[in-house]
């Protein structure tokens, strides 16, 4: 077809195609040559992720879980709502099937548009990790790593400055030593970084849930002192994407004198935060009875953290925590509480204290995160996307 009003210049249909969301720029793409060509080329990509993702407007909720098939089958599947209002209703903007078909599924991260999952099982090698756009269904396999430990763990981050994605994989293939590898989308392969830093602070174990913020992968782990038994302090270990360098950061002493759990870290509004709950068990139930969310306003400044929302005593008794709490909605609405009674998960609105069921169920996957809808990967070539 030929192009659709020649008189209006590519210039001008750049800035109208900026505000469109994926799903219509996919149609467009369909209309001429000239309007598929403007949006797979890296330019527009770049600058509609940009527009998207500077607008909080544009952040809508990613929700992964396990479903069956009517032959009984699982697989995992992400769901995509506009905002909280949808999700209680139910309205799905967006749903797709992971392509990546194992037992047990880990949710590694969400950065611009793109998730990243594993394998599940801590104790099993990582060997199968994909790197997933699920609005425009495209997706990369990552090939095998050279090392293949007992025990591994990812994260997933954006390199801004070499405009490429990294999963960083550090596996131990003893108790006592680590190997780190990063795998570079751009290059389409793995690395070896050193782990000396990782040998030198006695870090063996981090935990299954990571954070990508300020360019930097953030996992939890706790730091055993030599000589001090029972100092064992939790900590952050951090990945500078960019510099390919370890450092690590404690918490807030007002955070470990509280003894609560630390159950997730996550981004909210452009900084890091962290979820802490207390526990009581109550007959069977091993319920709630507090939860408070610290943020981190000024990245830099290790003294910025803050308390941003306190949650009284009890008020959630007969809920519990399956997983970090991921999700912390614009009027600070928290998700990822479940009731024990039915497996619900529900919402919690600070404002009103009204606790809300949502409709969706627990399960082991079970994972929720803002998301931006991007165009990343679009313009890859089909052989590519299925590469092991």
């Amino acid at each position: 077809m030929s192009d659709v009003n020649p008189r209006i210049s590519q210039d001008i249909w750049f800035e109208i195609f900026k505000e469109l969301p994926v799903k219509i720029l996919g149609k467009c793409r369909c209309v001429c040559k000239s309007w598929h060509s403007l949006i797979v080329s890296p330019s527009f990509m770049t600058a509609h992720l940009k527009h998207y993702t500077r607008n909080d407007a544009n952040s809508v909720i990613l929700y992964n879980e396990t479903v069956k098939s009517s032959e009984s089958r699982e697989f995992d599947q992400i769901s995509i709502f506009r905002d909280l209002d949808m999700l209680k209703q139910g309205n799905r903007l967006h749903t797709s099937t992971c392509p990546l078909i194992l037992p047990r599924i880990s949710f590694v991260g969400s950065v611009n548009g793109l998730v990243c999952v594993s394998e599940r099982n801590y104790f099993a090698p990582k060997d199968h990790i994909l790197i997933w756009n699920p609005i425009i269904q495209k997706s990369i396999k990552l090939p095998k790593s050279t090392f293949t430990g007992r025990y591994s763990v990812v994260g997933f981050g954006y390199d801004c400055h070499r405009n490429d994605y990294r999963v960083i994989k550090i596996s131990h293939l003893d108790g006592n030593t680590p190997f780190v590898e990063v795998y570079s989308v751009q290059e389409r392969t793995w690395k070896s970084i050193c782990a000396k830093y990782l040998v030198d602070n006695s870090i063996k174990l981090v935990s299954f849930s990571s954070c990508f913020c300020n360019g930097v992968i953030h996992w939890q782990i706790l730091n055993e002192k030599v000589g001090m038994s029972s100092s064992r302090r939790v900590c952050l270990l951090l990945f500078n994407v960019t510099e390919e360098r370890f450092a690590m950061t404690e918490l807030p002493e007002e955070i470990e004198k509280s003894k609560s759990i630390v159950f997730g870290i996550f981004e909210y509004h452009g900084m890091l935060s962290m979820s802490l709950c207390d526990y009581l068990l109550w007959g069977s139930l091993n319920t709630l009875t507090k939860c408070q969310i610290w943020v981190k306003r000024d990245y830099n400044v290790e003294t910025s953290w803050c308390k941003l929302l306190n949650v009284c005593d009890y008020t959630f008794f007969g809920y519990s925590h399956k997983g970090p709490i991921q999700y912390l909605g614009p009027n600070k609405e928290l998700i990822g509480f479940v009731k024990e009674s039915n497996g619900q998960i529900v919402s919690y609105d600070p404002k009103t204290c009204q606790i809300t069921e949502l409709g969706l169920r627990v399960s082991e996957s079970t994972k929720f995160s803002a998301f931006s809808e991007s165009l990343v990967l679009l313009d890859q070539k089909i052989e590519d996307l299925t590469a092991a």
